[in-house]
């Protein structure tokens, strides 16, 4: 029993991270961009700075992705009712 609990909980807590790594709309990306960028400022390290480049342009093309996807499920809500009605 005690197992299944465990097992429970695991599961739960991967579900968990997914949501949140899906929620995220790249937020997570930009941040550690930041940080590498930052980080490679400091070191004088190219190859770092240039890698926290592109993690902050994934993090800005997620969130262009989501306010796409955002538009396209309000113009299908709207077209919708539309129908409904």
């Amino acid at each position: 029993m005690c197992y299944n609990w465990i097992n429970d909980v695991r599961s739960s807590g991967s579900q968990l991270r997914r949501n949140f790594i899906m929620s995220d709309n790249g937020k997570v990306d930009k941040i550690k961009g930041t940080v590498k960028e930052t980080a490679g400022d400091v070191t004088d390290d190219k190859k770092l700075k240039a890698e926290g480049t592109l993690d902050k342009t994934v993090g800005k093309v997620k969130e262009a992705a989501e306010d796409v996807k955002d538009t396209a499920e309000g113009v299908a809500k709207d077209i919708k009712e539309k129908f409904d009605k």
